[in-house]
């Protein structure tokens, strides 16, 4: 057989494990953990998952597409907001110290604020915790992409509360574990990703601690049966 042709079938095989490995990851899920869009002002603000630049690692050049208008005639923005949760991201319920995968990526050239995006988390303390972004921003192997988790990186990640109080990494324990240290005993409610101020983003791999990340679709996710697997 010519060796142009044993090497065209050998990256046509490697394609095609590559496509199903990526297929095999991320799976049709139930109601409970479908993505749901809130949309604040419906003729100003859209999401959708669409192609083109993707962060790196899902392999299925996807990513959700949002934009966050305002009102020209009153340049209000208080109503104009988009929030994505599943059913089952509110309703966690979980000690806090139990729960892992708050994280998600996000396009650098797009709208990386001091409050969005973000992952907002409710505890049963009454505490709202404010997790953006821009207080968490990684590098990834894709220089347009970062990455904020949470709940993984041990430096250089910040946690804040909704009475001013910040959290963070301190090199040996991640925001989320200083936070839970700082108040034993809570658990977890709620969380959601909250777009609340003006401008395009791009997200993708958004992980909101209830097992699931979606990495292209609102009813496909792949399943984090542990904080290393999203």
């Amino acid at each position: 057989m010519h060796r142009r042709t044993v090497w065209v079938g050998t990256l046509v095989l490697a394609l095609v494990l590559a496509l199903a490995a990526t297929a095999a990851a991320e799976s049709t899920v139930g109601k409970q953990q479908r993505l749901r869009t809130e949309v604040g002002t419906r003729h100003l603000d859209r999401a959708k998952w669409t192609h083109g630049s993707d962060s790196p690692g899902d392999g299925n050049h996807r990513r959700l597409h949002a934009f966050v208008g305002h009102d020209e005639d009153t340049s209000d923005t208080q109503y104009s907001y988009l929030s994505f949760y599943s059913r089952a991201s509110l309703a966690i319920d979980e000690p806090a110290d139990e729960v892992t995968n708050l994280s998600f990526e996000f396009r650098e050239r797009n709208h990386v604020g001091a409050g969005a995006p973000r992952i907002s988390v409710e505890v049963d303390n009454g505490d709202i915790l404010y997790m953006a972004g821009f207080y968490c921003n990684h590098a990834t192997t894709n220089p347009a992409w970062g990455r904020a988790d949470f709940t993984g990186f041990t430096s250089d990640c910040i946690i804040w509360d909704n009475h001013g109080n910040q959290f963070a990494a301190d090199g040996t324990s991640t925001a989320w574990q200083v936070y839970v240290s700082s108040h034993p005993g809570v658990q977890v409610n709620r969380a959601y990703v909250v777009l609340d101020e003006e401008g395009t983003y791009n997200l993708d791999k958004i992980s909101l601690g209830a097992g699931r990340m979606y990495i292209g679709h609102f009813n496909r996710a792949k399943r984090c049966a542990t904080e290393a697997a999203c």
